[in-house]
C-alpha cells in the first residue's frame, strides 16, 4: 500500500471518530438479531428434523431482516456519514486541491464503507447463529453440533458482494 493510500485511510479513520457510522455497525446487527429472536420465539410450533436440516430454515428469517432491511439502510447511513464531514464544512474543494487523484479519494471512501458493511454483516451472522443456538437450547434441538459454517460464510459473502451494488 502506498503512502498516499495509507494517509487517505488514516484520514477516513479519524473522520469516523466523530460520526455515528461505527455505532451503526453494532446497532443494526443487534436490532436484526433481536427481531430474529422475537420471530423465532414467536413460532407457533417447534420445528422437527435433524439439526443439519433445521439450520437453514431457522436462519432464513434473520437473513431476510439482515439483507433486505438492515444492510441497505446501513450502507446508506454509512455513506452519508462518511461524506457528511466534507459536505458540512465544504471541504470537497480543499480535498480535491491536494495532489492526489480524485478517484483515490472516492475509492478510499467506498473501501471504508465496504469494510464497515463487512464488519456489520459478520457481526450479524454471528449474532444470528447465536440466536438460533439460543432457540435450539431452549427447545432442546441439539443444534450446536451441526453449526453450518460453510452456509454462514457463503451467505455472508454473497450479501457483502450484493451490498456493492
Amino acid at each position: 500500500m502506498t503512502a498516499t493510500a495509507r494517509a487517505l485511510f488514516r484520514t477516513e479513520a479519524m473522520k469516523l471518530r466523530g460520526t455515528m457510522a461505527p455505532w451503526l455497525v453494532l446497532a443494526v446487527p443487534a436490532l436484526v438479531v433481536m427481531a430474529a429472536l422475537a420471530g423465532l420465539f414467536g413460532l407457533k410450533y417447534v420445528p422437527e428434523g435433524t439439526p443439519s436440516t433445521l439450520w437453514p430454515g431457522l436462519l432464513r428469517g434473520g437473513w431476510v431482516l439482515l439483507f433486505w432491511l438492515g444492510v441497505p439502510a446501513l450502507v446508506s447511513f454509512e455513506a452519508a456519514s462518511l461524506a457528511n464531514v466534507e459536505h458540512s464544512g465544504k471541504h470537497w474543494k480543499q480535498l480535491f486541491a491536494y495532489p492526489v487523484p480524485r478517484w483515490s479519494v472516492y475509492a478510499t471512501k467506498m473501501a471504508v464503507c465496504s469494510m464497515l458493511t463487512a464488519a456489520a454483516i459478520g457481526i450479524g451472522m454471528v449474532g444470528l447463529a447465536a440466536a438460533v443456538l439460543l432457540y435450539g437450547g431452549v427447545h432442546d434441538l441439539h443444534l450446536a453440533g451441526a453449526l453450518p459454517w460453510g452456509l454462514l460464510l457463503s451467505t455472508a459473502c454473497k450479501g457483502w458482494g450484493a451490498s456493492w451494488l
